[in-house]
């Protein structure tokens, strides 16, 4: 089985590239998402997969060119990968140590060509309690200061953290500066007092380097789950007591998050009517200005029933202020599920859903987006089609 990339530019095919088998693509900008639209390089983004080798590392310039390399030994899941002031690219990311999943950082100092971990044990000790104690650490997430420190949240798990048992993750954060190898004592950002699951988790970098968490929980047994937020600015070493944004009647899971260069922090994540273990779904939106409240969350699109995996949204915010927001859902044409957009342009409305590049027949998974320093949007999403019917990956550039 070979997986094949299909690289186009405003929707026409240009070239082919054939890889490993991957799967859960994440797409990342070469420098940490910011407010301020800090110089972003001009040769792309970069696009990160899981392979049955490790992670497999692909930069895309803006007219489709592919460069591959295999991020040998890097774990399979949540990868998040920024850039620091000099080039260097890091990459967060989970892999076996000991028996258990815990989290490392590569580092790669050639544009991504090759990479190696920044140290040889993880860099988190959550999981350095005794194994009675301590168990799989999970979601890690990535972000990257103007100062070159390096800010990382995960699902930390042990008894510490969870008196009741320790199996369920937390919300956890520690720091480095760059080149990733002297990392600060892990601390707890505490959420609701029914300790249940929390994550995954997205964090970024404002304007003024200040910080923000946003990630979805449980407030009960089953199903209950809200999105939290939690900030802190640069200047401060204390978290904001956690949010949930707009709470009520619904649950939300898996929140997206960017942020603007006004500061103001933008919001998407998947909705589930009521609180039944199976519901119709919804895209929805909410946003903040840096010292304001919450708006109420606002419908983007309807996605389709009892799917919650489904409303994964993926965002990204361009220099003028516009939004992209991505997910898969099916619609009265194709009714396995499809890769999809929308927009919304500063003081407008959320346009019409819009699939990416539809395939009849073949289901489309886990779309993700970046932006570079020209406003070109760029989504990489999993496929299956006639040419491979197992798996594979596509992109397109806005």
């Amino acid at each position: 089985m070979v997986l094949s990339w299909i690289v186009t530019r405003n929707a026409e095919p240009v070239t082919t590239e054939r890889l490993s088998p991957q799967s859960k693509p994440h797409v990342f900008i070469p420098k940490a998402l910011r407010a301020v639209g800090l110089a972003v390089a001009s040769a792309g983004v970069s696009v990160c997969g899981w392979a049955n080798t490790g992670v497999v590392v692909a930069t895309m310039n803006a007219t489709g060119g592919l460069s591959l390399s295999n991020c040998v030994g890097c774990g399979s899941t949540y990868q998040k990968e920024v850039r620091d002031s000099s080039g260097n690219l890091y990459l967060a990311h989970s892999e076996m140590y000991n028996g258990k999943r815990r989290v490392f950082l590569a580092r790669s100092t050639d544009n991504g060509a090759t990479w190696a971990n920044t140290t040889a044990a993880p860099i988190e000790t959550a999981g350095d309690v005794p194994t009675a104690d301590s168990y799989d650490q999970s979601d890690p997430a990535l972000a990257i200061d103007s100062f070159d420190v390096l800010h990382l949240v995960w699902g930390g798990t042990n008894n510490s953290l969870d008196v009741s048992g320790g199996v369920e993750p937390k919300l956890v954060y520690s720091s480095a500066p760059v080149p990733g190898t002297a990392w600060s004592p892990y601390v707890k950002i505490p959420a609701n007092a029914y300790e249940g699951s929390e994550g995954p988790f997205m964090i970024a970098v404002d304007g003024l380097d200040g910080l923000h968490i946003a990630w979805s929980g449980q407030d009960s047994g089953g199903y209950d789950n809200a999105v939290r937020y939690s900030s802190r600015s640069a200047a401060s070493s204390q978290w904001t007591p956690f949010v949930e944004v707009n709470v009520g009647a619904n649950e939300e899971h898996y929140p997206a998050m960017v942020i603007g260069a006004d500061n103001a922090v933008h919001l998407t994540a998947g909705q589930k009517l009521g609180h039944a273990g199976g519901a119709d779904v919804s895209v929805v939106y909410a946003s903040r200005t840096l010292t304001g409240g919450w708006s109420p969350w606002t419908t983007v699109a309807y996605v389709s029933p009892y799917y919650i995996d489904n409303a994964f949204t993926s965002l990204v915010i361009t220099s003028s202020g516009t939004l992209f927001v991505a997910w898969s859902g099916p619609d009265a044409t194709y009714p396995q599920q499809q890769a999809k957009y929308s927009t919304l342009s500063p003081g407008g409305s959320w346009s019409a859903p819009l699939n990416i590049q539809p395939i009849a027949g073949s289901p489309e998974y886990d779309v993700s987006l970046a932006v570079d320093d020209a406003d070109r949007v760029y989504a990489v999403w999993t496929s299956s089609d006639g040419g491979n019917p197992i798996l594979n990956i596509k992109k397109s550039v806005y």
